[in-house]
């Protein structure tokens, strides 16, 4: 997140989060293979935002690291499931 927020002010960009549950949630895997994955979307959005992800699989592991962030991007945004 870190990374992605520098990027954003240095390119002047607006930040894109999208919060995933990849291998649980119908929802977001639906919004990735078709639309986010699609080379119609990055192709126009991919210079206008900076584009991170923010997943949570119920079924594999993430590093503790990323877990912990991500848990904290889900509290400070108020994302719920």
């Amino acid at each position: 997140y870190a990374a992605a927020v520098k990027l954003s002010r240095d390119e002047n960009k607006p930040l894109l989060l999208f919060f995933n549950g990849s291998d649980w949630s119908g929802q977001s895997m639906w919004m990735k293979r078709e639309v986010l994955s699609q080379a119609t979307f990055e192709s126009k959005i991919s210079n206008r935002f900076v584009c991170m992800e923010a997943d949570f699989p119920e079924h594999s592991a993430l590093s503790k690291d990323t877990a912990t962030q991500n848990r904290e991007l889900k509290n400070k945004f108020h994302v719920y499931e």
